[in-house]
């Protein structure tokens, strides 16, 4: 797994380092499919944790920001 070679992130860390998780998103995919990867977990997200309302945002970090706020 990139993410743990690379930042020494794990699985189970995931939540609290999603930076590195998005900068092995862009360097695999790119800036623009990461954007839509991370609307597609946000969305994701959201519909499983019934927490928000599904809201396009610009970074996954907002979503998770949301979820944070409102739970």
């Amino acid at each position: 797994m990139r993410l743990l070679s690379r930042f020494a992130v794990t699985r189970e860390e995931l939540p609290e380092h999603v930076e590195n998780f998005v900068a092995v998103l862009e360097e695999g995919f790119g800036q623009k499919s990461t954007e839509l990867i991370s609307m597609a977990i946000g969305k994701r997200l959201c519909t499983e944790l019934h927490v928000i309302p599904f809201k396009e945002k610009s970074s996954l970090e907002e979503y998770l920001n949301e979820i944070k706020r409102e739970s």
